[in-house]
C-alpha cells in the first residue's frame, strides 16, 4: 500500500471536504505512538455531519499514513447563518462540483458487509454533486454483489475492457445511453474509508 505524508492526504481531501461545506483551519500531529492528529474545522455551508467526515479522515490516515492513527476533532466552528448539516440529497450547480474529472471509488479493500452501505453513501455523494457516472474498482468476488446492488438501483455496471477489475457505474437516468467511457486519466478516486464512516457511528452536529 502506497503511503502518503499528512500534507498530501490533506491536499487530496480538501476539495472533498469543501464539497460538504467544511474547511480545514488547522491540524496538529503528534508522533505517538500511536500518531495523534487533531484537526480544527470550520463549516461555511450545509453538508454531511462533521463526525462523518472526521471518521472518514481517520480511516484515510490509517490506510495511507499509519494503521493506528488517532484523529480527533479540536475546534469546530459553524459560521453565522449556516444551518444544520444534513443527509438529504441536494444538487448544487455543476460549477460547484468537488470533482474536476469522473468520480471513482476503490472498493477492493472492503469486506462484503461494508459494500452496500458504502455504495449507498457514494450514491448520495454523486447525487449531491450532480454526477451521472463513476468508476468502481472491484475484486472478482465483489463484482456480482455490486452488480446486484446496481440493478436494484436501476443503474448500469459496465466492465472496462482495457483494465481488469474496473467498472463504470451509470446512474438510473443515464443507464440506457450509449456506453461511452470517460477518460480514465481524469478519474478522481476517493478512499472508500471516507464513505464507510457514514454508517459506523452516531451523527453529530
Amino acid at each position: 500500500m502506497e503511503q502518503y505524508s499528512p500534507a498530501q492526504i490533506f491536499a487530496k481531501l480538501e476539495r472533498l471536504f469543501a464539497g460538504e461545506g467544511l474547511r480545514f483551519k488547522a491540524s496538529r500531529l503528534e508522533d505517538g505512538p500511536p500518531p495523534r492528529l487533531t484537526v480544527d474545522l470550520e463549516r461555511y455551508a450545509p453538508g454531511l455531519p462533521v463526525n462523518f467526515m472526521v471518521k472518514g479522515l481517520r480511516g484515510t490516515f490509517r490506510r495511507y499514513y499509519h494503521p493506528q492513527t488517532e484523529v480527533i476533532l479540536g475546534k469546530y466552528e459553524r459560521l453565522p447563518g449556516v444551518g444544520e448539516p444534513f443527509l438529504a440529497k441536494r444538487r448544487p450547480k455543476p460549477s460547484n462540483s468537488i470533482f474536476q474529472g469522473t468520480p471513482g471509488l476503490d472498493l477492493r479493500a472492503l469486506r462484503e458487509g461494508d459494500l452496500q452501505p458504502t455504495l449507498e453513501s457514494f450514491l448520495g455523494l454523486l447525487a449531491r454533486q450532480g454526477q451521472t457516472q463513476a468508476w468502481l474498482r472491484l475484486t472478482a468476488e465483489q463484482r456480482p454483489i455490486v452488480e446486484k446492488w446496481a440493478q436494484e438501483r436501476q443503474a448500469l455496471l459496465l466492465d472496462y475492457p482495457q483494465e481488469e477489475r474496473l467498472s463504470l457505474l451509470r446512474l438510473a437516468a443515464h443507464a440506457d445511453s450509449a456506453p461511452e467511457y470517460p477518460p480514465l486519466e481524469k478519474a478522481e478516486f476517493i478512499p472508500a474509508s471516507l464513505l464507510k464512516a457514514s454508517f459506523s457511528g452516531p451523527e453529530n452536529p
